[in-house]
């Protein structure tokens, strides 16, 4: 089986480099959660409460711009 796509989840820089100059769209997860609780299936802010709390390397910043980005969306 042959699976052909435009997009790769992928949170790495250098391979978000990479992925671009090969014409793949890479999303990260960030962008996967946003997704998500666009189409009502996760609470966003619960959400990234929970990826804090793990080994993730997220900033508080990261998740206050994806905060910040969802309510300018629901306006």
């Amino acid at each position: 089986m042959i699976i052909v796509s435009d997009r790769i989840l992928m949170d790495d820089l250098k391979g978000r480099s990479i992925a671009r100059r090969l014409g793949i769209r890479p999303l990260g997860t960030l962008a996967v959660i946003e997704i998500a609780a666009e189409r009502g299936l996760v609470s966003r802010k619960n959400t990234l409460h929970q990826l804090r709390q793990t080994n993730f390397h997220i900033t508080d910043r990261m998740i206050q711009d994806a905060l910040t980005r969802s309510a300018s969306r629901e306006q």
